[in-house]
């Protein structure tokens, strides 16, 4: 088995944005820039900032959400080999208005600091969405959609 993906050869960049009624999130890539195979198991650390740059939100780490996330019933993290030149994602996502007071203004996030798993430096990832209220985190899957949870031909039974 390949050694972990520690951080410094992981370039980590925004992917595809996904709405849906009052959600909102977006694919957090993960880029090996490294010569040899590496492999990346668990949840990266994601909080959200404002536009002064103060961490407004920490992400809860959850294995599926509205818009994404793991299948159903799955009960294990992926172990994602991560091959020279080649991506993984995580999803995250949260709500478009204050969902402890929705009557109350919802700033939004203007930019996230990630940290993959195994890995030790965040890294800062621009954000630009309405998303302003819940953060939540996904496993890390293979490919740029951070999402496994949809039926694909590349999942059995499909």
């Amino acid at each position: 088995m390949p050694a972990a993906c520690t951080g410094p050869e992981l370039a980590v960049t925004p992917g595809a944005y996904q709405a849906g009624l009052t959600h909102v999130g977006l694919a957090v890539e993960f880029r090996n820039l490294g010569d040899v195979a590496c492999h990346i198991r668990g949840y990266p650390r994601v909080v959200a900032l404002n536009k002064a740059g103060h961490v407004v939100a920490d992400a809860v780490q959850t294995p599926r959400g509205y818009l994404g996330g793991l299948l159903n019933g799955t009960a294990t993290l992926p172990l994602v080999v991560v091959l020279p030149g080649q991506r993984a994602s995580a999803f995250v996502e949260g709500e478009v208005f204050n969902v402890r007071r929705p009557d109350a203004s919802c700033p939004p996030y203007r930019a996230l600091l990630v940290t993959p798993p195994s890995a030790s430096q965040a890294v800062r990832v621009p954000l630009n969405s309405d998303l302003c209220s819940g953060l939540f985190v996904h496993p890390v899957v293979p490919g740029t959609s951070g999402q496994v949870w949809r039926v694909s031909p590349s999942l059995p039974g499909a």
